[in-house]
């Protein structure tokens, strides 16, 4: 959900979330932002292979990630 709400901050020129500045503005990033919702998005899934690859509900798990992120 982190790397969606960073992109939608983005794309909607956001300046702050909730009080705080957003990232983009924090560090300067702008659309080099996207970068990090990418990563923050790849995590997800690294952490499920990593602790759930070998069990039978791995694969409905990825699936519920695929559902929600998209």
């Amino acid at each position: 959900n982190a790397g969606i709400i960073l992109v939608n901050d983005v794309l909607d020129d956001a300046h702050e979330k909730r009080n705080p500045l957003c990232w983009h503005f924090v560090h300067d990033t702008g659309f080099e932002t996207m970068n990090d919702a990418l990563f923050l998005e790849r995590v997800i899934y690294l952490f499920l292979e990593k602790y759930f690859y070998n069990k039978m509900y791995y694969s409905t798990m990825v699936k519920c990630f695929h559902n929600v992120l998209f």
